[in-house]
């Protein structure tokens, strides 16, 4: 009956562990496809010198995904930075 509670103890850690892993992994790739000046948590486009507020749409097309260099802001934010 031991052994019984022991299998199951390790069967549910070793699942635990491997969801971690799973949502460590999907965090930092989460992070790598998100443009560099993308705050969740804030509709403002850090990128903008003007503190813009951002749409929903240009956020959905530009910020929360990899296609963040094609953006005008992430851009002149770049070149400004030269």
């Amino acid at each position: 009956m031991d052994s019984l509670i022991a299998n199951e103890m390790d069967s549910l850690t070793a699942k635990m562990v491997m969801d971690s892993a799973l949502q460590y992994k999907q965090m930092v790739m989460d992070v790598e496809t998100l443009c560099p000046y993308c705050h969740t948590e804030a509709d403002v486009c850090k990128a903008s010198i003007t503190a813009l507020s951002l749409g929903k749409l240009v956020r959905s097309s530009y910020c929360e995904n990899e296609n963040y260099d094609n953006c005008a802001l992430f851009l002149a934010k770049n070149l400004r930075r030269r």
